[in-house]
């Protein structure tokens, strides 16, 4: 499959693949499920790897300092890397604004070596409904740099 099959694949499991009814905490609990859903949606040929899984954690070095993605897709053929996923919870009652700047920075920045990016946000926190004049718009501008943003409510 080729890159844009697979991300696609992705992308469609995590817009639709059944969260728990509770986690316990974003890295040991949330991004541990979405590796597994990633897992199981991706042909067996492609590596998966998780960023707190022992050496060879995948990372970005830009600006003097590394960003550290949460899960990787490999290309079976060369090995090299296709997909970034950046996972955030935001958790209940909490403002969501600092961990979206925080998550959109990251994929950005993940992009610039990665043919496709994916930025995850399970959104449980405070959310206003009339503040959505330009989501459009932002939605148009990770695309242009192969970025697909997946915001999950429950």
């Amino acid at each position: 499959m080729i890159t844009t099959e697979i991300n696609a694949t992705i992308v469609e499991t995590l817009r639709k693949f059944k969260l728990k009814p509770r986690y316990s905490n974003e890295q040991n609990d949330l991004q541990k499920h979405i590796f597994e859903e990633i897992r199981k949606a991706v042909p067996d040929t492609y590596t998966v790897v998780r960023s707190i899984e022992g050496k060879g954690k995948p990372s970005v070095k830009a600006l003097g300092t590394s960003f550290w993605l949460d899960v990787e897709i490999r290309d079976p053929e060369t090995g090299g890397t296709q997909i970034a996923v950046e996972v955030k919870w935001i958790k209940p009652n909490a403002s969501p604004a600092k961990s979206l700047e925080e998550t959109l920075g990251q994929v950005a920045i993940y992009s610039t070596i990665y043919d496709h990016s994916i930025a995850f946000v399970l959104h449980e926190g405070k959310y206003n409904p009339k503040q959505r004049d330009n989501d459009q718009q932002l939605i148009e501008q990770l695309a242009k740099i192969n970025v697909e943003l997946i915001i999950r409510r429950r």
